[in-house]
């Protein structure tokens, strides 16, 4: 009786011992096949598009918005569907390849247009600009209210267009006395509308008269036609 149980011990170490190796084994090949797809994946080709290369070299969000033209699900267009919560100004700008322009508010806050790749927002009408306002030293607020008047060229009827992205699209110029922005485009090349802007205390977009001035006499828009 005492040699069967010294038997059975025996045997219960001999499997555990066994199972104890083949587990060790296979961790071991398990490591092994990590590594090299570790080194597979580090010495894979970058598929990444020479004009993204040059992008990401600036700041990885210019690559996103180059390849989703602005709208997305990518962390850039989250970004810039955000008109709530803070973020670095340094996030929308892509060094020699944006086009930025600002003014001061009456309060002395600055306000950013940025059209983060010019070449991807500019055209003969004039350039698709998103607004930021610098809620303090290199932090912006991304801001929206830009709502707009145009006609076509209609001598009758005048429609508003709702700004829900965030962004004027036509040529900027301001008017530093009562902190205005004029926002142009052309209908052709001698005329075109014109939305002018100020901001409220609260620093939100106001708008406060359009005009075509392919209509005789500039035809006035808004606040009356």
């Amino acid at each position: 009786m005492k040699q069967i149980c010294l038997g059975i011990i025996y045997g219960l170490v001999i499997a555990i011992a066994i199972i104890l190796t083949i587990s060790w084994y296979q961790s071991q090949r398990k490591e092994v096949s990590m590594a090299s797809a570790v080194v597979a994946t580090s010495t894979e080709p970058s598929q990444m598009s020479e004009e993204d290369q040059q992008y990401a070299k600036i700041n990885p969000n210019c690559a996103l918005y180059y390849e989703n033209l602005g709208v997305g699900t990518d962390s850039f267009s989250v970004e810039l569907s955000d008109f709530t919560n803070l973020h670095p100004l340094a996030d929308f700008l892509c060094g020699k390849y944006s086009d930025v322009m600002k003014m001061t508010l009456s309060d002395g806050k600055t306000l950013y247009f940025i059209a983060p790749i010019s070449s991807l927002g500019c055209g003969s009408g004039g350039c698709t600009y998103y607004p930021m306002l610098e809620v303090r030293p290199g932090v912006v607020r991304h801001l929206r209210g830009f709502d707009a008047y145009s006609d076509a060229g209609s001598t009758t009827t005048a429609t508003v267009q709702k700004d829900t992205d965030g962004s004027v699209f036509g040529f900027l110029s301001f008017g530093s006395q009562r902190h205005s922005v004029d926002v142009y485009w052309h209908e052709s090349a001698q005329c075109g509308t014109t939305n002018t802007y100020a901001f409220n205390s609260k620093d939100e977009p106001v708008l406060i008269s359009a005009s075509d001035s392919c209509l005789p006499g500039k035809g006035i828009l808004y606040p009356t036609k």
